[in-house]
């Protein structure tokens, strides 16, 4: 009879967890903390944007060897300590991410030819009969893409304790904010260096130690949203109900109201426009779900008004000083942008070759039997819309999997962020990184640079560790 009694429980218990979504129920991983981990992901993570913001291939390699190592360092820790278990979602979309970079695998050595003709290029490298037009370019991009992989994870289980998302975006919103202070530091005194080279490109835009003012424009906003962030965390844990009671609050990390002011105003002086509605896209987004997210706290509903005036009137104060150029290119109509006329074209090339694509990481070499002479004397290495390049060089079916895959992460998010309080504003960011960052890539190319996708990652990978955390649901 107690046996019975006993099998029942069992199965009473299981109908129960069955009942709720699965990722609600995970076992509460014991965080273990891993120095060594946790310096290489900061290490990664601070110097990425040093050398030219890490475009040039040694510096790529560089990083997929740290990922390495990190590797290795996370398989160590497998031997000593279980591992944190993953929402079912987050299982499928890793899945689906490590799927499409076996097929960038597949389009360097599966041997079955092009179906269009390739003859006109003359891509070093190239092999023939394969379905990529240059195979050693998609092999390596297939290697960035698996190390952004490995990253994320290394990000996602370093950060499992209690005390790890608030860490963590503090950090990450402090190293952005060095930057800008490295940017405008340059801007004021010339504009002449990128470190110690002489500046090609954008002289009278901040850069900091980017070449492209639209990529820094992306990581600036990146670090905007960790440290509000960092800021809404430190209003909600301290007694605000005036302005006052704000400005004493702040006067005691005084370096968070400056991190913010310096990163807003180097954003503005880039001067770019896709930069700065895809940063307001994001900042609103987090904005909104703070503001949500307290719902039926009329004290802590006071704390995000006076908050949200407070950055408003910041911000167009900033705005209105320090971006006459961003005006000017705001109110500038875009019909005269050279990207609009290579979009009909990477259209075409995708239906040219719409389920192999051309390879991934060859757009460059695929683009150029497209070119028309509207376009001859521009340069365009890549689509400036990764949507379109990735249909083009991925292919439709890989490209629609690449994107299920992040749609399944913020779903994960969302559910997160609906059913915790204690760790919602550390899910906030995420979401609207995923915002800010698929309106700017409609008209950019910012991920394709390692200091801003990997800073992405990071930020991602901490807000969906804060969602697969066990905390009291909203309505508590």
């Amino acid at each position: 009879m107690s046996r019975c009694r006993t099998i029942g429980c069992f199965k009473r218990q299981d109908f129960a967890m069955k009942a709720v979504p699965d990722w609600h129920f995970l076992k509460r991983a014991k965080g273990t903390d891993d120095p060594m981990l946790r310096f290489l992901i900061f290490f990664l993570l601070a110097l990425s944007p040093l050398p030219l913001a890490s475009a040039r291939p040694i510096w790529q390699w560089t990083w997929v060897c740290v990922i390495a190592l990190m590797t290795l360092v996370l398989c160590i820790r497998t031997l000593r300590t279980r591992l944190p278990e993953m929402p079912g979602l987050m299982r499928w979309a890793i899945g689906l991410v490590g799927g499409f970079i076996v097929w960038g695998f597949v389009q360097a050595w599966l041997p079955v030819g092009h179906f269009v003709d390739v003859g006109a290029l003359s891509a070093e490298g190239m092999v023939p009969g394969v379905l990529s037009v240059n195979p050693s370019a998609t092999l390596a991009v297939s290697l960035y893409f698996l190390a952004h992989l490995l990253f994320f994870i290394c990000v996602f289980v370093t950060c499992r304790r209690e005390q790890d998302p608030a860490r963590f975006v503090r950090n990450l919103g402090i190293i952005v904010a060095l930057y800008a202070l490295y940017g405008f530091a340059v801007f004021v005194t010339g504009n002449k260096y990128i470190l110690w080279f002489e500046k090609w490109a954008n002289p009278e835009y901040l850069t900091a130690t980017f070449v492209n003012r639209n990529s820094f424009a992306a990581y600036a906003g990146l670090g905007l949203l960790c440290l509000l962030t960092h800021a809404h965390t430190q209003m909600r844990t301290n007694s605000i109900n005036n302005i006052e009671d704000l400005v004493h609050v702040f006067t005691r990390v005084w370096w968070l109201p400056v991190s913010i002011l310096l990163v807003t105003f180097s954003l503005m002086l880039t001067g770019s426009r896709a930069g700065f509605i895809s940063v307001a896209l994001g900042v609103a987004t987090l904005l909104l779900l703070n503001i949500l997210g307290g719902r039926g706290e009329r004290t802590w509903q006071r704390k995000k008004l006076i908050s949200a005036v407070a950055i408003t009137v910041a911000a167009i104060g900033i705005f209105s000083f320090s971006s006459d150029d961003l005006g000017d290119r705001l109110s500038v109509g875009v019909g005269n942008d050279a990207r609009l006329a290579v979009y009909p074209l990477v259209v075409d090339a995708i239906a040219d070759q719409p389920a192999a694509g051309f390879g991934l990481g060859t757009f460059e070499e695929s683009f150029r039997i497209y070119r028309t002479s509207t376009i001859r004397d521009l340069y365009f290495d890549r689509g400036h819309n990764d949507y379109l390049e990735l249909a083009m060089t991925a292919g439709i079916p890989a490209a629609l999997v690449l994107l299920l895959a992040f749609a399944m992460a913020a779903l994960v998010l969302w559910r997160g962020w609906r059913h915790s309080r204690s760790m919602g504003p550390y899910i906030a960011p995420g979401l609207a990184a995923m915002v800010q960052l698929a309106a700017h890539s409609l008209v950019d190319f910012s991920l394709q640079m390692p200091a801003v996708s990997y800073l992405w990652v990071a930020v991602i990978a901490v807000s969906l560790a804060a969602a697969t955390k066990r905390n009291e649901p909203r309505g508590a």
